[in-house]
């Protein structure tokens, strides 16, 4: 099966409002609801209609996990629900 990493990232919080990207860029971040998260690794995805993937109120974190493995175990689980969810067909 294909992932599609494009809606996806992995990266870690280290402190309020700062976090490491994929890429290791120290970025800001914000929440829908303007609280800080804590520390530790998260799946970070975008709607699919954002082209401009940013760290603000419309990414949505999922986590915190301990550790990068767990992060991106939890990642393939979360592309094979997509992926099921896009298959599903309402009656």
């Amino acid at each position: 099966m294909e992932v599609d990493y494009e809606n996806y990232e992995i990266v870690s919080v280290f402190q309020d409002y700062a976090l490491i990207d994929a890429e290791s860029y120290q970025r800001n971040y914000q929440t829908y609801n303007g609280r800080p998260l804590p520390a530790g690794y998260y799946v970070v995805n975008w709607p699919e209609h954002v082209r401009v993937r940013r760290f603000d109120e419309r990414a949505v974190f999922h986590g915190p996990f301990p550790s990068r493995l767990e992060a991106t175990s939890a990642l393939q689980q979360l592309t094979v629900d997509a992926a099921a969810f896009r298959r599903h067909v309402l009656p």
